[in-house]
């Protein structure tokens, strides 16, 4: 079928049972239990904590919200280790009878990155605060970030928070333009 080529997990689901799979998530995720007879519930697929979010989902459903749902949700995958899915879901019918379609993703790996870049961008932020150097960081000429140091060295800038008026007003006139120039060559322009 064309949905087995599809790169993303494919479900469909009518009441908790499981009706229709792709390979793709039969290739990236296990369930958690065995089938209960030839069928699966969806429940078998799911962390306990993610179950009582999907189960508030289709309870919304049931209640005739068709709206699109959009959630992540954790998943066992085929090497035993915990990875993160997004899950998109839609009403639909199948075969004559109303069904959800849950369209799946892998994200561990964007978690992964995530989790990693908030853990830099913390050590990063440590080392500015604890710096004796000031260290500030400007985006179109407004300053975004400026250390305890830097703001120590150049109180105005808490007043001014843009490097224009801090350069008019405090740097030497003979300087003023190559210190404009400076900051244009950072990309501050």
């Amino acid at each position: 079928e064309v949905w087995d080529k599809a790169n993303v997990g494919i479900l469909v689901l009518q009441n908790e049972d499981i009706v229709y799979y792709n390979s793709y998530l039969t290739d990236l995720f296990v369930p958690r239990v065995k089938p209960r007879g030839n069928t699966y519930k969806i429940s078998d697929l799911l962390y306990p904590e993610d179950w009582v979010l999907v189960k508030q989902k289709m309870e919304q459903r049931k209640r005739g919200d068709n709206s699109v749902f959009t959630y992540d949700i954790k998943a066992l995958k085929t090497d035993g280790t915990t990875g993160f899915v997004k899950v998109y879901t839609t009403f639909f019918y199948w075969k004559g009878k109303p069904a959800t379609l849950i369209f799946a993703t892998d994200i561990t790996e964007q978690r992964r990155i995530e989790k990693e870049l908030v853990e830099n961008e913390q050590k990063y932020r440590l080392l500015a605060e604890n710096s004796i150097d000031g260290i500030a960081l400007y985006e179109e000429k407004k300053m975004v970030y400026a250390s305890p140091a830097y703001l120590e060295m150049f109180p105005e800038m808490k007043r001014l928070k843009t490097y224009d008026k801090y350069i008019e007003t405090y740097v030497y006139e003979d300087d003023v333009k190559n210190v404009k120039q400076f900051f244009e060559k950072l990309g501050g322009k």
